[in-house]
């Protein structure tokens, strides 16, 4: 595998994400408020666990992946109040249900989160995988859901931090992916492994939001 496998792979992803039942809801324009508390309970977990699988993966990368290992301690620091930004917008859209914190993940979120972690101990460099497509994704589409959104249940500004910042900061970091991937000298066996927690992550990823909307 290489470098040309990993992007294929990737664009396979982010092409097949939009086909997901959540994303069907906005486009036909039938998503609700309680669509909107419904993903952002589901995303929670996975962003509240995304930042230690982050750093458990630059702890586990070997000496010859240095600038891969800085990054991922790196981004740590950036995502590990992201959390607080759903328990926002819950409570500014009137969520009456339980605490993220307090509620178990649904099984497909489970089950997106184990690979993560799965990946970041065995495999750390490919946890840049299911990063890029969860970037990629967020700053390619965010912008565009996000005005589904509003559109759909008119949201303001304030009760829409998750994903308005996301669709912002996101397009960077695909970027940043992208180049540190590119000048990383992985091995053909290493990119088979990103090619793999790419295919793995963004498929789980969209299974998760497909389940939230049933």
């Amino acid at each position: 595998m290489n470098r040309n496998a990993f992007l294929k792979e990737l664009d396979a992803q982010l092409n097949e994400f939009p086909k997901n039942s959540l994303c069907k809801k906005l486009e036909q324009g039938t998503f609700q408020i309680r669509d909107y508390h419904a993903y952002l309970v589901a995303v929670f977990h996975q962003v509240y666990h995304g930042p230690g699988t982050f750093g458990i993966a630059g702890a586990m990368c070997k000496p010859e992946h240095q600038q891969i290992r800085d990054y991922l301690l790196k981004h740590v620091g950036e995502e590990y109040t992201h959390w607080t930004w759903i328990i926002d917008d819950l409570k500014a859209t009137g969520y009456s249900g339980p605490d993220p914190k307090s509620t178990f993940p649904s099984p497909a979120t489970a089950a997106y989160i184990a690979f993560n972690y799965y990946v970041a101990i065995r495999y750390p460099y490919a946890r840049l995988g299911i990063a890029a497509f969860l970037e990629g994704m967020s700053g390619v589409l965010g912008s565009q859901y996000l005005a589904h959104v509003v559109k759909c249940i008119g949201l303001k500004p304030e009760q829409a931090t998750f994903m308005k910042s996301h669709s912002v900061l996101d397009q960077g970091h695909a970027a940043d992916i992208h180049e540190l991937l590119e000048h990383s000298d992985l091995s053909p066996e290493e990119w088979a492994w990103v090619t793999h927690a790419t295919k793995v992550g963004g498929t789980l990823f969209t299974r998760m939001l497909d389940t939230t909307a049933e």
